[in-house]
């Protein structure tokens, strides 16, 4: 639900999955990894003003996109 609500279409269930990699789990080369497979681009929501993604769970999915994009700079020797 939340993919077909994005302007964009990101796949934001995969991002959020990297969220919980990074915060749920603490396993943040996974969440890496997960990102890196993505192949997104490091600004992925700045043509957005707004995110007009509701998602079901309550999540706020631009506050958790952007928490977990700057992960995809950080270098590996860094991440657990």
């Amino acid at each position: 639900k939340c993919r077909t609500q994005c302007p964009e279409h990101l796949p934001i269930p995969d991002i959020m999955r990297a969220y919980m990699y990074a915060y749920g789990y603490k396993y943040s080369r996974m969440s890496k990894e997960t990102l890196a497979e993505l192949e997104l681009s490091p600004d992925i929501c700045s043509n957005c003003e707004t995110c007009q993604v509701t998602c079901p769970s309550g999540f706020d999915v631009s506050a958790k996109i952007a928490a977990i994009t700057p992960v995809m700079q950080v270098p590996n020797e860094f991440l657990t």
